[in-house]
């Protein structure tokens, strides 16, 4: 009974996560002028990459985590976007929080 008990409470508490976590010191690494390959090198592939009006393309890194138990669901959701400018080297600009 006991071991069914278990099972049981096993089965009704999930946990899932999806995509790249970009932590602070990842992050922190992103600077103006790196190149894709760089950007790459240190957070992996996105899982978008979309052009953006003016030339230049948006890469977007997108994390998920959620829990469940029972009928009591939580998580959380993060996006970091990097953006390049039309040689493929790392831009900054207000749209993402920073200065030009």
């Amino acid at each position: 009974m006991r071991r069914l008990s278990l099972t049981l409470i096993l089965m009704l508490a999930s946990c899932a996560s999806f995509g790249t976590r970009v932590t602070p010191e990842m992050a922190s690494k992103i600077k103006p002028g790196l190149t894709k390959a760089e950007v790459r090198a240190i957070l992996g592939n996105p899982q978008m990459d979309m052009p953006i009006y003016g030339g230049g393309t948006q890469w977007t890194y997108t994390y998920s985590h959620a829990q469940s138990f029972l009928f009591a669901t939580s998580g959380n959701m993060s996006q970091f976007i990097v953006k390049f400018d039309r040689k493929g080297k790392v831009v900054i600009d207000g749209d993402s929080g920073g200065k030009k």
